[in-house]
């Protein structure tokens, strides 16, 4: 439970790091994250093509989620450049239920085998659940510094669920 907790908030710091324009390498949402979460992954399923899968589908972190704003921003996120979301809280939302959705896709694939479809129902509430946080937040215009460890911790969260 120690290790968990150290994990979500190693999560939630690499996250706003990530996202911090004053960071030098913005490897440390989208590279540090899906290793630490694949790794924790194949320790506890005792299954390492469940950790490489793992680091793979939680690239899923790369598509963004920033608002869309072609004015001030001259490369704006994958996510925001489809939705055209200029307010973000949108494409939080839809990045959070992909993150949920594609990122925990090996182990939901791995409960359902081990036992059945009701132990996966878990990884759609932990996807929903980042979807409707990271929409609110960002609906209710938190500052970045509230709203992106909040996300980390909660992606990192899927510690909980393996």
């Amino acid at each position: 439970m120690i290790i968990e907790i150290f994990i979500v908030a190693l999560c939630s710091v690499l996250w706003r790091l990530g996202g911090w324009d004053k960071a030098k390498w913005s490897g440390y949402r989208d590279v540090l994250i899906p290793i630490i979460l694949g790794l924790w992954a194949g320790w506890e399923t005792y299954n390492w093509v469940i950790a490489i899968s793992t680091i793979g589908t939680y690239q899923i972190i790369r598509i963004g989620y920033g608002a869309y704003d072609p004015t001030n921003d001259d490369k704006p996120s994958f996510l925001g450049f489809i939705l055209k979301d200029t307010e973000g809280w949108k494409a939080r939302g839809i990045a959070g239920l992909l993150y949920g959705l594609v990122g925990a896709f090996p182990l939901m694939l791995n409960k359902c085998l081990v036992v059945g479809f009701s132990g996966s129902l878990v990884y759609f509430a932990y996807a929903i659940m980042i979807c409707v946080i990271s929409g609110i937040l960002s609906y209710n215009k938190a500052k970045d510094w509230v709203i992106e460890p909040a996300i980390g911790a909660l992606v990192g969260s899927i510690v909980f669920f393996i």
